[in-house]
């Protein structure tokens, strides 16, 4: 897949699967804005649920602009997103490898006392929710739009209609490809 001079690229994964790592990467080596979409999702630092209308009145923001990079979990409320994206990057990691990574990333801001949710019984409960996010079946009823519901089978459903725009990773040197490739195609002449 060629991947365009000035990009709209949404990355797209499970928790742990690096999807916040890639994102600021992408972004900062391409020079455009990066938007995590827990940000656009939930108020920041009390978790609260944001209201629909705010969800979309920022989704409408981010797809009007020339480049972007957002990440995110979320599947229904971002309709918008994948159809704007010039490449959807789909980081669908093997559940082990996101499982230590949400461990060691829980444990390591615990350490910094930077945690919003210290603790291992928090830590335990959030790296619980890999195994029904890889391994849960698609819903016999589709979830609407307000929705944070996501998994696998339900990224499989989502992006079914998008395979032109896909790109599955599923090893982290597969990562490591696409960054060199958009370092390569970002060089100064």
């Amino acid at each position: 897949m060629s991947l365009p001079a000035v990009c709209r690229m949404h990355v797209l994964g499970m928790p742990g699967s690096g999807k916040t790592w890639l994102a600021r990467k992408t972004a900062s080596l391409m020079q455009i804005p990066c938007y995590e979409l827990d940000k656009t999702a939930y108020e920041h630092g009390c978790g609260q649920r944001r209201e629909d209308a705010m969800r979309r009145e920022d989704i409408e923001k981010i797809v009007c602009q020339a480049g972007w990079v957002t990440e995110g979990v979320y599947l229904t409320w971002t309709g918008a997103l994948l159809d704007a994206a010039d490449i959807i990057v789909w980081l669908d990691m093997p559940p082990a490898l996101c499982w230590r990574r949400i461990v060691f990333r829980h444990i390591l801001a615990d350490l910094k006392r930077d945690q919003a949710f210290p603790g291992v019984l928090n830590m335990l409960k959030f790296a619980a929710g890999v195994w029904p996010w890889y391994y849960g079946e698609l819903p016999a009823e589709l979830p609407g739009w307000e929705s944070d519901q996501s998994s696998r089978a339900l990224a499989e459903h989502y992006l079914a209609c998008r395979q032109d725009k896909l790109l599955r990773l599923s090893r982290p040197r597969e990562v490591k490809q696409l960054l060199h490739h958009l370092q390569s195609a970002h060089l100064p002449a």
